[in-house]
């Protein structure tokens, strides 16, 4: 299982799959790593590292989403996805 933020299995480099994140569209929050900011509650993507509408930093806990206690992803949360290599 690899996180979102990776473009290519960890294991094989085979491409990551495409998502509707990436088809285009308005985020979501809480789906594939998209994030709704604190301030003015916008939703961003997972790729923004601050608000689009009001600049804000993006939230430090956003990071830590979709991991085990062990710091494993989880396939399926936040935009985590499982390789089908």
């Amino acid at each position: 299982v690899n996180f979102a933020s990776r473009e290519a299995c960890n294991r094989c480099q085979a491409g990551k799959p495409m998502t509707r994140a990436h088809a285009g569209g308005r985020p979501i929050a809480g789906v594939d790593g998209n994030w709704a900011c604190g301030e003015c509650q916008n939703v961003n993507f997972a790729s923004r590292e601050a608000c689009n509408r009001c600049q804000s930093a993006k939230p430090m806990m956003a990071a830590f989403r979709g991991r085990t206690a062990v710091g494993r992803p989880i396939a399926g949360v936040d935009g985590n996805w499982a390789c089908a290599e």
